[in-house]
């Protein structure tokens, strides 16, 4: 029987929308699978229904349809939304979707139609599954500081009208995943990468070479290594040991050719890593849900689908028991 593990979980910095996080005692699957999660099972709140009443705007109704679905929703209370397709209305409700209306006659030269303009409405009377949430527009940039000040606070531009020129719309979001459809994603990036794939035998390396041989490799590890001058042995730098650097492939080819030469094979002292176990992660959400959060409520995703394909896999192996017996 295998042996089990039990993964541990660093933060190493941490703000509201972005988070750098350390796994260890794990392999690339679980990571991997963690990634998924985090981009297409996380739910959230977009705009998927637009019911346009009056458009005389440059911009043909799909157009701004598709410009408002993609608007970042508020979705730290997704979870208590039903999704459109369990609900147990027949089209919509407080229960499983938040409405919106935007009504804009432009009496200037010129005016902007921005995220602001888009008020939320009560459904029957009701903000929400408790009617106490407010599902509000993320209207700017929530991870540059300084550069989109102005985007923010102006909003997230949806048309732009002429004198005498409107729009009136409503607008209905629901509670969607990422495989469903792009705008339900939660983050605009989200990556891993694993310890040092290639490391270095240093005591079988510095039996072997002699001392112009390991300077030579001194000079091709890019500050990976060290060559100590006293005993005149190579060593890893302090950067490696942290994974602030990595060997290179070109380090890994110039040594290989250099214990060809001392009459030994590379495979005594190149060591590829084919099982990581440390996995450092980087998450960026797009402002809908705070970025810790997602890593939360992914885990609780995967752990209900793990949850839920061992008692599949339970229940499989009694029906297959029974018949034999």
């Amino acid at each position: 029987m295998p042996e089990g593990r039990f993964p541990t979980l660093e933060v190493t910095e941490a703000s509201e929308n972005e988070l750098r996080f350390t796994i260890q005692r794990t392999d690339a699957s679980v990571a991997n699978a963690l990634r998924r999660v985090m981009i297409a099972d996380v739910p959230t709140l977009a705009i998927d229904l637009v019911q346009i009443g009056f458009n005389s705007s440059p911009l043909h109704d799909e157009f701004i349809s598709h410009r408002l679905g993609l608007i970042p929703l508020d979705s730290r209370h997704a979870d208590k939304y039903n999704y459109s397709r369990d609900c147990v209305c027949d089209n919509y409700c407080s229960l499983c979707a938040v409405l919106y209306r935007l009504d804009v006659y432009c009496e200037e030269n010129e005016r902007l139609v921005t995220s602001y303009d888009l008020l939320m409405e009560p459904i029957d009377g009701r903000y929400g599954p408790t009617n106490n949430e407010a599902v509000l527009p993320i209207h700017g940039s929530c991870v540059a500081k300084d550069r989109l000040q102005e985007d923010a606070s102006r909003g997230i531009i949806i048309a732009k009208l002429k004198r005498d020129q409107c729009i009136r719309l409503v607008a209905i979001a629901k509670k969607g995943t990422g495989k469903e459809h792009a705008k339900w994603i939660p983050v605009a990036t989200t990556s891993f990468k694993s310890e040092p794939q290639i490391t270095f035998r240093l005591e079988k390396l510095n039996s072997i070479l002699d001392h112009n041989a390991k300077v030579e490799v001194y000079k091709w590890s890019d500050g990976s290594l060290k060559l100590d001058k006293r005993s005149d042995r190579l060593e890893y730098e302090e950067a490696f040991r942290v994974g602030r650097t990595a060997i290179s492939g070109d380090l890994v080819r110039r040594t290989g050719e250099l214990l060809i030469e001392a009459g030994s094979h590379p495979s005594e002292v190149i060591v590829y890593n084919t099982d990581p176990q440390k996995f450092e992660f980087f998450v960026e959400g797009t402002g809908v849900i705070p970025a810790k959060d997602i890593v939360i409520r992914a885990l609780d995703v995967l752990h209900k689908k793990l949850t839920d394909l061992e008692a599949a896999v339970r229940v499989e192996a009694q029906e297959k028991i029974a018949e034999i017996l």
